[in-house]
């Protein structure tokens, strides 16, 4: 019998265990449609986000035939691409249980004088601007890797209700692009 109770403890801790393990994608973007999407920072002008048609030359076999390209026009600036502000655009999200949360991407290519970070635009229940959240992903190169950050270890505002990721690029010489396959958001399911 205590064989038995024991046997049916460890299945108990494996169920638990898969069910706490598991996630849920909560918000995702394939880039399939960047309709939804805008520049919502460009001091430079001329910077847009677009959908890749998969006959770029930046593009490899293996790339998606959807993803976004986020391009920077003038050189040595800064510009910011985000959902735009609306419908279903807003995440929800509990600052309580902030390190259920956790943040997925892919940049699939990059060209030749391009860094890029990811910050997180924070909203209140009425869906007001609160802050952003930067450092989800540091500036870098890297390209061609899925990336994943959660977001346990930031300072969130304890009002904070929805959110919206922010993606910046900064170029070195005019005419920069970035490519992303997607991103998306996965909370903890119990």
């Amino acid at each position: 019998m205590g064989k038995f109770l024991m046997f049916l403890a460890v299945v108990a801790g494996l169920v638990l265990s898969a069910q706490i393990a598991g996630a849920e994608t909560i918000w995702s973007e394939n880039f399939s449609d960047v309709s939804d999407w805008g520049v919502i920072f460009d001091p430079g002008g001329g910077s847009v986000i677009k959908r890749s048609n998969g006959l770029d030359s930046m593009q490899s076999d293996s790339s998606p035939a959807h993803m976004a390209a986020l391009y920077v026009d003038k050189e040595h600036t800064q510009a910011a691409f985000s959902p735009n502000p609306a419908g279903s655009n807003f995440i929800p999200f509990d600052p309580e249980k902030k390190s259920e949360y956790t943040l997925k991407w892919k940049v699939d290519r990059l060209t030749t004088s391009v860094s890029w970070d990811i910050a997180i635009d924070e909203f209140n229940a009425n869906k007001k601007y609160i802050n952003t959240i930067w450092g989800i992903c540091t500036a870098n190169n890297e390209a061609g890797k899925e990336f994943s950050k959660n977001l346990g270890n930031k300072g969130w505002s304890a009002s904070t209700r929805y959110i919206i990721p922010k993606i910046s690029l900064h170029s070195g010489d005019a005419a920069q692009t970035a490519y992303l396959s997607y991103m998306s958001l996965e909370k903890a399911s119990k």
